[in-house]
């Protein structure tokens, strides 16, 4: 049987000949659908995957639901030592070396408004589409006749979701539109999106700036092994 086929509890076990005699706390947050607050989120894929590559290091892993923004306070007070799952948007925050896994950004759109082939960007001509404050639009969208407007506000994704239920724009550009539209949010019965296949940005575990360099060289080698051997994406993809 060839090592990749392995649970990957299995795995992690020939990783670490002994536990750290130490606990740690992870702080997670809600990133549908791969943590999901809705449910007991301990089912959700994400949680499971950095459940197991933590207890392959620790004895014990504590994990701590925070809203996003009390969790990266939380984080830069150090009474956290990990934080997941973090976009790249947050780059001054220190993180693991890899992402856990990559976002891709798309267009969301009311239902009888849907374009589905995002590669055609003329269709995009004449559209009003709000894109939030603060985030990196791709080229394509940047290039096409589209009209760019922004939406402020220190909650912009919800804002600009708003926004569009209320046909004040056609479109609304997310940066990871499946925080969104999935089968367990209500959203998607009135909104659909669609995603620009070729660009993606990282989704990480974020860690303790003050972590000791020997700590984080652990934990990092660890979740890169991890990655290597399975990625999280075809963990996710796999049925339990």
């Amino acid at each position: 049987m060839r090592i990749k086929t392995l649970p990957i509890f299995v795995i992690l076990s020939f990783m670490s000949q002994t536990l750290a005699a130490e606990s740690i706390k992870v702080g997670l947050v809600e990133y549908p659908p791969h943590v999901n607050f809705k449910h007991d989120e301990t089912e959700d894929k994400a949680y499971k995957y950095v459940d197991k590559v933590l207890k392959g290091l620790y004895i014990n892993v504590e994990f701590i639901k925070f809203p996003n923004k009390r969790a990266l306070v939380e984080l830069r007070k150090g009474n956290i030592d990990l934080l997941f799952p973090l976009d790249d948007s947050q780059k001054e925050v220190k993180r693991l070396s890899r992402p856990l896994f990559r976002s891709v950004p798309g267009l969301c759109f009311k239902k009888d408004k849907f374009i589905p082939f995002l590669s055609a960007t003329h269709l995009f001509n004449g559209l009003n589409i709000g894109t939030p404050a603060g985030t990196e639009v791709i080229s394509a969208l940047k290039n096409s006749s589209a009209r760019l407007q922004v939406v402020e506000g220190s909650d912009a994704l919800n804002r600009g979701i708003k926004l569009l239920l209320v046909n004040r724009i056609d479109a609304f550009y997310h940066p990871s539109p499946v925080k969104i539209y999935h089968y367990s949010n209500e959203l998607s019965k009135q909104v659909a999106c669609s995603y620009f296949y070729g660009y993606s940005a990282g989704v990480y575990i974020a860690v303790d700036a003050n972590m000791s360099s020997d700590k984080y060289r652990l934990i990092d080698n660890a979740f890169s092994t991890a990655l290597k051997i399975k990625s999280y994406e075809y963990y996710f993809a796999e049925r339990d």
